[in-house]
């Protein structure tokens, strides 16, 4: 897929995050969803979505990356995961940035 001028070959790899059983075959926590690789020859930027949310949380700020094709890229997650809602975590600030 094409984003600002850059062709990006986009990777999706399952997954799932679990503890251990515990007594009564329950897990403390368990979580499902997608890891997105958005590689082109430039640039490589991750993103996780967890099953059942509508947000998927890129590693980095994906403005920087998808520049003015941000709304397309918005468009596309939306269509194709539905993804409604983008955000980073902001390493400087320690907090997380809603797009």
């Amino acid at each position: 897929m094409e984003f600002n001028r850059n062709l990006y070959y986009i990777e999706v790899i399952p997954f799932e995050d679990k503890s251990e059983k515990d007594d009564t075959g329950s897990y403390e926590y368990y979580y499902k969803g997608k890891h997105l690789l958005f590689r082109s020859e430039k640039e490589r930027i991750r993103a996780r979505i967890y099953e059942g949310e509508d947000v998927i949380s890129f590693s980095k700020n994906p403005a920087l990356i998808f520049g003015k094709d941000l709304e397309k890229l918005k468009e596309y997650l939306n269509e194709k995961y539905g993804m409604k809602k983008l955000g980073f975590f902001n390493k400087e600030s320690s907090s997380y940035v809603n797009l």
